[in-house]
């Protein structure tokens, strides 16, 4: 192997880095050549990720920490760990800064010591697989020749506009980007919970918690609610945010959440093969969405189920559904229907949500990005312009740092090897 030297990624001069997310080539294959119009120049096939600028859906050298209190597992670009212990080291980090995503318990400097010196877990290996531009659709990943070589996410293609809302979320033709790749990233998972957010509705019993952290419920179930609460704010209710996991020690704002989604497991332990049906109801900005499912459900075999982003699924009015019950501060409720007397087993039972691609100006921007054509809102992309982004939001240089890319510099899309 012949790898390529990786960037230090720094918070503090990020844009200066240039290699956010460089890539390592496989197999003693260099770096060379663009892409053109579907007729590239010879390039390798397979690429090493390294950085953090693709987080969740790509990673780099990392490693996993284990929070002392309810057990998750976080996964942290090296690079950021080690920028974490300096921090902490130099006293540039409070203590407090370090803290687990889920419960709110602190990182210890020890924890991030330790995980310095655990064996890294290896980077992830992307193959091109398609370099003609008709493979360039919006939500393809994409490995991008611009300042270094980077794995990035198409967010707009030729003669589409480019803009940006008053919370900074960036828009396709005035729309928040809706494809099926858009990554998730957990924001509860109750089997890490020794108290679950999760509760009946008012007056209501219809659920039981078991002591291994699954539920149960019989028949015709009341709603379950999720409550969602602020680990950094002393645990007090309120709305999801848009926290990156594996960011451990970046200090930001935190903007609010959108296109909340439910996972879990049903089982019927007794009795044979019967139906369920499946209500979901989560809060969006524009109102409540309605989900139904249809389940079939066996004897002590569980079913996954997904609930769709809200943004991309229809809604359903069926069912009624309590006023007030569903808010910012409580977004999610899930309700199971089946036959008389029947009795249902829910676990893995956790809330995600998808990534939203903003432009708040966090990262500086490089002045010499550009100068041809510097970036504006709303843009419209030319005949031979793309607009690409890093789904690791708050970290990522890319077209909104850059500006546009040209069909010269993408070599193609990628995907995971195997």
């Amino acid at each position: 192997m012949t790898p390529l030297p990786p960037g230090r990624v720094s918070r503090r001069n990020f844009a200066k880095s240039g290699a956010e997310i460089s890539l390592g080539t496989l197999g003693g294959l260099t770096i060379s050549g663009g892409c053109r119009y579907g007729t590239p120049k010879q390039t390798p096939k397979r690429y090493r990720i390294s950085g953090p600028s693709m987080n969740p859906t790509l990673w780099g050298p990392s490693r996993s920490l284990a929070c002392e209190s309810c057990g998750i597992r976080i996964r942290v670009d090296s690079s950021t760990l080690q920028l974490a212990m300096e921090g902490l080291s130099q006293g540039v980090l409070p203590a407090s800064a370090l803290a687990c995503w889920h419960c709110g318990h602190v990182i210890t400097k020890t924890q991030v010591r330790h995980g310095l010196a655990t064996d890294e877990l290896p980077p992830d290996v992307v193959e091109i697989t398609a370099r003609a531009r008709r493979d360039f659709q919006p939500g393809a990943m994409v490995l991008i020749e611009r300042q270094g070589t980077h794995a990035k996410r198409l967010l707009g293609v030729p003669g589409q506009t480019i803009s940006r809302d008053r919370l900074g979320r960036l828009q396709i033709d005035g729309q928040l980007p809706g494809f099926s790749s858009l990554p998730q990233i957990t924001v509860d998972a109750d089997r890490c919970r020794e108290r679950s957010r999760w509760l009946n509705e008012a007056a209501s019993t219809g659920w039981q918690r078991q002591t291994d952290r699954s539920w149960t419920t019989h028949s015709d179930s009341s709603w379950l609610v999720y409550h969602h609460q602020n680990v950094y704010r002393g645990k007090h209710s309120g709305r999801v945010l848009d926290d990156y996991p594996g960011n451990l020690g970046v200090q930001r704002s935190l903007f609010p959440a959108a296109g909340l989604s439910i996972q879990f497991s049903l089982a019927a332990p007794v009795g044979g093969e019967q139906a369920a049906e499946v209500w979901t109801a989560i809060w969006t900005e524009s109102g409540v969405v309605l989900q139904q499912q249809r389940v079939r459900l066996r004897a002590n075999i569980a079913i996954p189920v997904q609930t769709k982003n809200p943004a991309v699924a229809g809604s359903s009015s069926r069912l009624h559904l309590p006023t007030d019950l569903v808010t910012p501060q409580t977004p999610v409720a899930l309700r199971i229907a089946a036959g008389p007397r029947s009795r249902i087993d829910l676990s893995d039972l956790s809330v995600n949500r998808t990534v939203v691609y903003r432009d708040t100006a966090v990262v500086p921007r490089a002045k010499s990005a550009n100068p041809a054509r510097p970036l504006q809102y709303p843009q419209r992309l030319g005949d031979d312009e793309w607009f690409v982004v890093g789904d690791n939001v708050p970290l990522s240089i890319d077209s909104r740092h850059w500006g546009v890319v040209t069909t010269a510099e993408i070599l193609g899309c990628i995907e995971l090897s195997t």
